[in-house]
């Protein structure tokens, strides 16, 4: 790679920019995905905000679909839209500064005060994703990296970002549909299991709070995905909260809970004292 794709690379294609009458100054490059680069900005009020810069081969219909759903979904767990425009080409998504991906690999003293970390994390992610499966509607896109943690003093709120994927339960575009590869789906690998949709969702976020409370998976193998052993493991693991997520990783979308019933399995392990006392 020579030194000229080095810099287009890691810095964004525009620092500043005016956006609403308001002079914007993007920094440095704080993620990368298949289909953008992410800038930390600052407007000239003293706002964090994060630009999302699509890269050129991606589809204009997936631009436009996040955008499009971002202004929809406003609410409180979901990274909020300041604006999607274009310049000189290039495509930006403008947003609030969300915070930074949940940690998979944070210690913490106890199991304890992991699982209560956890139970926060799910109040955010599973309170965002039922606003969305009311609606009628797939978030198709989550992963550690779409689960943002931002810190203010004492306090933690959790935003749910990435929504290029996001769309109807019932659209049948293949590109909106396929949802991002974290993790195999199982009934992605064989329709046999179910359909995508909301349970899809579910699985993922489940997926995403088990890693948090028992470490990486892996390299999660469609085989693995298939066999039900993710729902084995957490069905007999030895911390009751854990066992919470068992019917969330079920192979079979039907047997799966909804993000409400998940969270009210996961708050009553904790109100009913199922969390050891001594930890």
């Amino acid at each position: 790679m020579n030194a000229s794709k080095k810099k287009s690379a890691r810095h964004p294609p525009h620092r500043e920019l005016e956006v609403q009458g308001i002079q914007i100054q993007l920094g440095t490059r704080i993620g990368v995905g298949r289909y953008s680069y992410v800038y930390a900005g600052r407007d000239e009020w003293g706002n964090s905000l994060a630009a999302k810069v699509y890269r050129a081969y991606v589809p204009r219909a997936i631009w436009e679909n996040e955008a499009r759903q971002l202004r929809r979904f406003r609410h409180r767990n979901v990274v909020q839209l300041f604006e999607a425009f274009e310049v000189d080409g290039e495509r930006y998504i403008l947003l609030q500064h969300g915070g930074q991906p949940v940690s998979r690999t944070r210690s913490f003293g106890t199991e304890r005060l992991r699982e209560q970390f956890v139970l926060n994390i799910a109040r955010g992610l599973l309170q965002a994703l039922h606003w969305i499966h009311q609606a009628s509607y797939v978030h198709g896109d989550i992963n550690p990296s779409n689960c943002l943690v931002w810190r203010r003093g004492g306090t933690m709120e959790v935003r749910l970002a990435d929504f290029a994927f996001c769309r109807p339960v019932d659209a049948a575009e293949d590109e909106l549909a396929r949802f991002a590869q974290w993790m195999p789906l199982p009934e992605r690998l064989d329709p046999a299991y179910g359909d995508l949709g909301v349970e899809s969702d579910v699985y993922l976020a489940a997926l995403v709070l088990f890693e948090l409370l028992t470490g990486p998976v892996g390299d999660c193998s469609p085989a693995t995905a298939l066999s039900g052993e993710l729902q084995h493991r957490a069905a007999h693991h030895d911390r009751p909260f854990v066992r919470q997520l068992a019917p969330a990783l079920a192979p079979n979308t039907s047997e799966r809970p909804r993000a409400i019933e998940l969270w009210r399995a996961l708050r009553r392990a904790l109100s009913d004292g199922q969390l050891d006392a001594g930890d």
